[in-house]
């Protein structure tokens, strides 16, 4: 790789921290928001059983927010004693309560919180345990920790340093640790700052990155290909819930970045998209089928519709269509997120829309004899022919139900997905509200259309790959 010189690259990161930084009155503005949530939270905590206290958590407080993007995180804290049962029951309450005059929902991360939106703002009102470092007892309890560290560790010039990365990655599509996303949280990049120094020094050790690389000190070994250690707790590996297409896409964009620094990186200028777009062939073998989730939370929603997508993947690929990739995408249905049921849709991108008619299925040697003998069994009455191969293998022709995929989702829908691994609950909504396929290059609702193009296309971070 032919770096830039250290000077552009400097430049431009200098340019990206004064950008990244928010202004005197957004500062002002967030401050008072989070004054007023912490009063709000605090009075309908007031005299809750288990509760012993609140404190702010987040990007705004450890002062390594992004003016476009600041959520404000008030948690909840109650005694370790306090039942699992009692302590969500009471979180809910809390939250409604506290943020009712803002339209509260529930979200879900390893237990039910409160969210609402004021202003331009998400609020979040977040139930964890007063325990001591290491004593965990919800997913929730290390962040007033996280908090503490990194306000004390990132104040200054390294919290802009933070910023820089937090955007990077948010114009690369790879922040966010929501299952939608399978990103980098706020939190990892902190601790890469935290662990490098600088977002350049991160971007340089990203570059390099080989397998096996652990960023901070683990008190185990982990099977991911990059580990970052939680400073906080040697036992959690942030980069467990990160996929690896976001660590590949990280990785490169590092380096093409070093070698041609540019504003672009950062989602200035021209925004660098998913290649030029589809070409017509790899577009017509696409095909997304979409259907209704309830009244469910899209949190939940992401989850099963994942799972159902590698499911019915599954069931693709029996049928004799082979998957090249496939990508989900839930969309909620009232304006915030969590409020109202919506859409799921699963996209598949095929070697080919249609088969032929026919395939060939190679079996056990003839000199096995009692595998030679089920296969003939099975094979005997479904087959059109069957024949000794030249290595001495029994040959089976084995006629396809479909040809088309389209017609085979069709049937597997109308079926009732019975048996196919579907989640339950997505199965009975598909039952009871029916589902709608489309195919790559044909009409259907705009979001599902270009979900079916980034399939079709290069991935964006593929065009930074440097010459070599």
């Amino acid at each position: 790789m032919t770096a830039a010189p250290a000077g552009r690259v400097r430049e431009i990161i200098d340019r990206e921290r004064r950008r990244a930084s928010p202004s005197g009155a957004q500062v002002r503005q967030k401050a008072e928001l989070a004054a007023k949530a912490k009063e709000l939270i605090a009075a309908a905590a007031d005299g809750q059983p288990g509760v012993v206290g609140i404190e702010e958590g987040g990007s705004h407080a450890k002062g390594t927010w992004l003016p476009e993007s600041a959520d404000i995180d008030v948690y909840v804290k109650f005694a370790a004693e306090t039942p699992p049962d009692a302590f969500e029951k009471a979180a809910l309450r809390i939250g409604f309560e506290a943020l009712k005059d803002h339209g509260p929902y529930t979200r879900f991360s390893d237990h039910p919180f409160v969210e609402c939106v004021m202003g331009d703002t998400r609020i979040n009102s977040v139930p964890c345990y007063d325990v001591r470092e290491g004593a965990w007892k919800s997913a929730a309890d290390r962040s007033p920790f996280h908090t503490r560290l990194m306000a004390r560790e990132l104040a200054g010039e390294a919290g802009g340093e933070a910023r820089v990365l937090k955007r990077f990655m948010a114009a690369g599509g790879i922040y966010g640790a929501e299952i939608a996303t399978q990103g980098f949280s706020g939190y990892a990049c902190e601790v890469l700052v935290l662990n490098y120094g600088s977002f350049e020094s991160v971007a340089r050790a990203m570059a390099a990155a080989e397998p096996g690389l652990v960023v901070g000190a683990a008190a185990k070994r982990f099977s991911t290909p990059v580990a970052i250690m939680d400073p906080v707790d040697r036992n959690r590996n942030l980069a467990a819930a990160i996929s690896m297409e976001n660590v590949g896409r990280l990785v490169l964009l590092c380096r093409g970045f070093l070698e041609k620094p540019s504003g672009a990186y950062f989602g200035r200028g021209a925004r660098r998209g998913r290649g030029a777009g589809a070409a017509a062939g790899p577009l017509r073998d696409c095909v997304a089928v979409g259907f209704g989730y309830g009244d469910g939370s899209p949190d939940a929603a992401w989850g099963m519709a994942k799972r159902a997508g590698a499911a019915v993947e599954t069931q693709m690929e029996e049928a004799g269509f082979a998957v090249a990739r496939r990508s989900v995408q839930v969309r909620a249905g009232g304006r915030e997120e969590g409020r109202a049921g919506g859409e799921a849709w699963l996209a598949f991108l095929l070697e080919s829309y249609t088969i032929p008619a026919h395939r060939v299925r190679e079996g056990p040697a003839v000199f096995g004899r009692e595998a030679a003998a089920r296969f003939v069994a099975k094979n005997r009455r479904r087959s059109p022919a069957m024949w000794i191969g030249g290595d001495g293998r029994i040959m089976a022709l084995e006629s396809s139900a479909h040809t088309e995929a389209g017609k085979f989702l069709e049937e597997l829908l109308a079926g009732g997905l019975d048996g196919s691994g579907v989640p339950r609950k997505l199965a009975a909504g598909i039952r009871k509200g029916g589902a709608r396929i489309v195919r790559g290059g044909g009409a259907g609702p705009a979001p599902v259309k270009r979900q079916l193009l980034d399939l079709a296309s290069t991935d964006a971070a593929l065009l930074q790959v440097p010459a070599s």
